[in-house]
């Protein structure tokens, strides 16, 4: 029982160190600025430009799917 709650503990411990503050915020600010793409690409590229409507709703989805993967990777730990 000891060596599996010390690799527990130990497990924690190195979890901890990963997720600093810093690393939180440079990520909140890497989904602030793929948001801010993204309403840029639905709210101004798309309706003044139907020619490329065809282009952007593949890079709207690529875009949506990559911060889906950040907020799964780091805030629910699952890169850890």
């Amino acid at each position: 029982m000891s060596t599996e709650s010390s690799h527990i503990a130990h497990a924690d411990a190195e979890h901890g160190e990963t997720m600093t503050r810093g690393s939180i915020v440079r990520i909140a600010i890497y989904l602030s600025l793929i948001t801010a793409v993204e309403f840029i690409f639905a709210l101004i590229l798309a309706p003044q430009y139907e020619s490329i409507r065809h282009i952007v709703n593949p890079i709207y989805i690529v875009l949506t799917l990559f911060k889906a993967f950040l907020i799964v990777a780091y805030f629910m730990h699952l890169k850890f």
